[in-house]
């Protein structure tokens, strides 16, 4: 019994130790803003960063949400950050949105819209663009610092078309006003 009880309180004590530990502020720090913008992935198997450009901003969007049978149940604008990645190469370009207040986490995208939005954009034979929405996928932001506007995060999705993997990205995006 009294063995017991020593190693009960060995384990709270531990418990308590970490917790202490662990409380302290923590200062990340972003790259500095001179240093060029990450973002990458793979599109059905293929490296999409031969010759990329990004461009990240925040801007006015407009939503819906939809039910099953896609009709329209909710609708507006919100404020929103926009990431646009455009590979030269391949004429094609990727864009990744997401609500400016939106912290750290994981979400959603789906062919029922909200919020979170990704898109494959593929320049036709005939020059004309056509926009692959993601149809489902996952987007996880390990880093958003609202007041330096920098971000950090991860994404997968698919589209009608295309599968696209093992997405990353880190940048600072302008507010635009």
């Amino acid at each position: 019994m009294h063995i017991k009880k020593i190693i009960k309180g060995s384990i709270a004590l531990a418990f308590t130790i970490s917790l202490v530990s662990c409380s302290e502020d923590i200062t990340l720090t972003p790259l500095a803003e001179d240093v060029p913008p990450t973002f990458a992935a793979s599109v059905d198997g293929s490296s999409f960063v031969d010759t990329l450009t990004v461009d990240a901003y925040t801007t006015e969007v407009d939503y819906d949400f939809n039910d099953e049978d896609n009709t329209i149940i909710e609708q507006g604008t919100y404020e929103a950050v926009r990431i646009l990645a455009s590979d030269e190469a391949s004429a094609s370009s990727m864009a990744i949105v997401f609500p400016t207040d939106a912290v750290e986490g994981t979400y959603e995208f789906s062919d029922t819209q909200g919020y979170y939005l990704a898109n494959y954009l593929v320049a036709g034979a005939d020059g004309v663009t056509e926009a692959n929405r993601a149809t489902t996928g996952m987007l996880t932001l390990i880093l958003h610092n609202q007041s330096s506007h920098y971000v950090e995060g991860y994404f997968a999705f698919e589209t009608q078309e295309n599968t696209i993997t093992g997405g990353v990205f880190k940048t600072f995006y302008t507010v635009n006003d």
